[in-house]
């Protein structure tokens, strides 16, 4: 799960560099989709892809970092800041 985490990563900032930041907000429902999987200790590789790339670029790099050290809840924060 790990692997493929880091894989998810790296095509992010692969495409990061060909995409713009849509500004906009995943929806409710799908936030908290997100903070249901990581409470418990899952990783929602779709989801977290999409909430990556509605954010600006230093959330999504605070994302980024969290989940390199598998700080399940700084992205619950992250993401109750979004609400």
């Amino acid at each position: 799960l790990h692997t493929a985490y880091r894989r998810q990563r790296q095509m992010c900032i692969r495409d990061s560099g060909n995409t713009k930041q849509t500004n906009m907000t995943l929806p409710k429902s799908d936030q908290q989709y997100i903070v249901q999987c990581l409470e418990r200790g899952e990783i929602p590789e779709d989801k977290l892809s999409e909430l990556i790339h509605s954010v600006d670029a230093q959330t999504a790099k605070d994302i980024h970092n969290a989940m390199d050290e598998f700080e399940f809840d700084k992205i619950i924060a992250i993401i109750n800041t979004l609400s």
